[in-house]
Formats: C-alpha cells, structure tokens, sequence
C-alpha cells in the first residue's frame, strides 16, 4: 500500500487531473437491453466511485480493475512465459520489454517478480501477432486500438520502440484512466488542443471517446493503421461492434490484431467474427483458438496487395 509514500507535485497534479475529469462526465445512463453493455455499465460506476475515494496510485489492485482488465497470476500465464522465452530474440526484446512498471502498483508475477501476469499476456499477444503476420511493432506509424483497457498493451508497444501516431478509443472512464497511467510514466501524448495527424507522420497518443472523430480521421500512412481489439470487439453490443468495423478507418486498416471469446453473455462472438472475415476477402485472416485458453481465439489479418 502507498499510504505512507509521499505523493509528489507531479503524482498529486496527475491525480487532480484525472478526478477533475471524472467529476465533468455526465451521468452514466443505465438503460440498457444488452447484457454485455449491462456489464460495463456497472464497471463504469464503480470505477468512478474508486477513482474519487482511493488513491489511483494503487489502481492496479482495486477490484474492478483485476477483475476485466489485469490476469494476475492465472495459470495460464506460464505456458505465455515459455513460448516468449523459447522466441529467438528474448534476451534482446522480450525479456527487457515484459519487466513491469510501478504506476498502479501492480501484483508482480511469481515466476518473474521483474513482471506481472498481465504484463506477459499482453507481450504474448503481440509476438504471436508478429510471428503470423511477419509485420514489425516497431516499424509500425499508425495504430488504433478499440478499448485501451488502462494502457497496459500502448505501452509495452512503445516499449517494442514504436514511435508513430498511438490513437485508443474507450469507455470515459478508461480514457480518464489511460491518461493517468500513461502520463505518469512520460509517455508522449499529443497536446490537448492538437488533432491527430491524418498522415501518421507525426507521433504521439491520443486516447478519445468520441466515436465521431474516428469517423472523421484518415489515414494515409503506409497502407492505413493497424487495428488493435484484445477481447473489447466482442465484449459490446452487436449493433456497436457493426458500427465500428464500418468506419473507415478500421476498414482500411493495413493488419488487424483481435482476440475475443466464443460466446460472451449469450453472444455468438465466433459466429459474428466469421461472417466479418466472409464479408473482407481483401483481407488475409488467421482465426485460431488459443490452445491454453479454451474458448478464447486470435484473428489475426493483413490486407491483400491489389
């Protein structure tokens, strides 16, 4: 616990900010038909209660957070581990990259207190991208990724040493989140009055909740993003989902990384993302079960030369 730490100028100035932007939110309208919007709902609340009664400089632990967006030390995570260790470049990427940040005060992994289970998962998921893609984080100049979490995944991306245009759509909430956590480790944000570089030439973060600028951006920078969506797609509502995978953007997009469960709250995920990947035959598509995850999938995919 941090309550006998003292909280620094910055840590204090960071924690203004963030309360200060939760308390502008409007009222969350519970009104809902969809359970899996149901499910969020009631995490936005609570996450909005924590935020203004604990100290954010311990997130990490809070309950609605380990809960949806930090996998501790499930068992899981071993078998994550040993395939990173058995990658050809782990002592010069992986192991440095997976070493976890104090921000959040995060539970470190038994096997490695240099990490943390979720800090190993999320590296999981972008070497297997980068194994059955072929395509380099690092050289990467756009990506969008559809529910941030709490910024874990932007970044160990950055840490891969991607250096372009990072832009997170989420939940109020969880973008309030994301710039607490990511400022509190100097990430570069783009400033608060600046728009997004349409090109990608320029980098920077940018985490919004605003649907409409999604729909407003282009993107012309090697081919369009890469758009990143780790078992958030399949977590809202269909109509939603069908909404976002109809803006341009992200149907332009140059690679897509995802994840998503089979059934999520009486929801046919498998059936929704199969019928997607029919409708993109421009697109090259890699659907896999993640073996030591049963029920869980990867699509991975990368748009087909002309």
């Amino acid at each position: 616990m941090l309550g006998w730490r003292r909280t620094t100028s910055r840590q204090a100035a960071l924690i203004t900010a963030l309360r200060s932007e939760i308390m502008s939110l409007p009222e969350i309208d519970a009104s809902t038909d969809s359970e899996a919007e149901a499910i969020w709902l009631n995490n936005r609340k609570e996450l909005r209660v924590q935020i203004l009664k604990d100290d954010p400089r311990e997130f990490l632990t809070w309950d609605v957070v380990t809960g949806s967006m930090f996998v501790g030390d499930r068992l899981f995570v071993d078998s994550e581990l040993d395939y990173l260790m058995k990658r050809q470049n782990w002592k010069t990427v992986w192991e440095q990259v997976i070493q976890e940040d104090p921000v959040g005060t995060p539970k470190r992994y038994n096997r490695d207190k240099r990490s943390s289970g979720n800090r190993i998962h999320t590296a999981y998921h972008l070497a297997r991208f980068e194994e059955q893609t072929g395509l380099s984080l690092r050289e990467s100049r756009f990506i969008v990724e559809f529910g941030g979490g709490y910024g874990s995944l932007c970044r160990l991306i950055h840490k891969l040493g991607f250096t372009g245009l990072y832009v997170i759509y989420d939940l109020p909430e969880l973008v309030a989140l994301q710039k607490f956590y990511l400022r509190s480790l100097s990430m570069p944000f783009i400033g608060v009055n600046d728009k997004p570089d349409r090109t990608g030439q320029h980098g920077g973060i940018f985490c919004t909740s605003d649907i409409n600028l999604l729909r407003r951006m282009e993107s012309h920078a090697a081919g369009g993003p890469l758009f990143i969506a780790t078992w958030s797609l399949s977590e809202t509502k269909p109509s939603f989902r069908e909404e976002i995978i109809s803006i341009p953007m992200v149907r332009s997009a140059r690679a897509y990384l995802i994840a998503y469960q089979k059934y999520f709250e009486g929801i046919d995920n498998m059936d929704f993302f199969l019928r997607w990947c029919a409708q993109r035959p421009d697109v090259g598509w890699c659907d896999s079960e993640i073996a030591h995850m049963p029920g869980n999938h990867y699509l991975f995919g990368t748009a087909r030369t002309p």
